[in-house]
């Protein structure tokens, strides 16, 4: 079993490392916690723990450790999240296709429409112009 040693160090300023946390949230130190910890209690040796003091852990200092539930549920609603903008996207997307689509049908259909106009005049001017077979009229009504 490994064992680790706490580092206590008794004497400790507590107030350094409160003023490392406001000067980082006003933005004028950028330091993460690690190397907070690092100016405040020294190098980190192998084998031993760091600590602010007795009766002092690191998650009550930086916060609560959320517990394995509180993960659990984080993540479900990350899922959930997720989920619901994917669904959101896929909406969007059909929407926009079948938009499209009925863009697409309307301009066919005008294209129809004209097409079907050109083919009848066509065939009426067809018609009016075409030079009428009298021979073949007469033959016609004879009979």
């Amino acid at each position: 079993m490994e064992l680790f040693l706490l580092v206590l160090r008794f004497g400790l300023n507590h107030s350094q490392l409160d003023q490392l946390k406001k000067q980082r949230a006003e933005g004028v130190v950028s330091m993460n916690d690690e190397e907070m910890f690092e100016k405040v209690l020294g190098p980190e040796k192998n084998g031993y723990v760091r600590a602010y003091g007795p009766g002092k852990g690191v998650t009550e200092f930086f916060g609560v450790k959320p517990t394995k539930a509180a993960l659990i549920k984080q993540v479900e609603a990350a899922r959930k999240e997720a989920s619901e903008q994917v669904e959101q996207a896929k909406k969007e997307a059909n929407e926009r296709v079948d938009k499209i689509t009925r863009d697409v049908e309307k301009q066919m259909a005008d294209m129809n429409k004209k097409w079907e106009e050109k083919f009848q005049i066509l065939l009426s001017n067809t018609r009016s112009s075409a030079p009428r077979d009298e021979s073949n009229e007469e033959v016609t009504e004879s009979e």
